[in-house]
């Protein structure tokens, strides 16, 4: 599925986890933020949870993202 990633990808799962998951300070994270904040990406689904197809890493919930028209 095709997706906007928000822009402020960060800050919104920061937010979302309330910091209890060390977004802010995990390189691994950022670098994918960094890749695909504001962008329109390829989400994959695993149980119901959204994925970016090529990390396949991050489980972003629905407020990270919204389905691209």
């Amino acid at each position: 599925m095709k997706a906007r990633i928000h822009p402020d990808l960060v800050n919104i799962i920061d937010a979302y986890f309330k910091g209890s998951e060390g977004h802010k300070n995990d390189p691994k994270f950022l670098a994918l933020a960094e890749r695909i904040a504001g962008q329109e990406v390829d989400l994959v689904f695993t149980h119901g949870d959204a994925f970016e197809a090529i990390d396949n890493n991050y489980w972003l919930p629905e407020c990270c993202w919204e389905p691209a028209e």
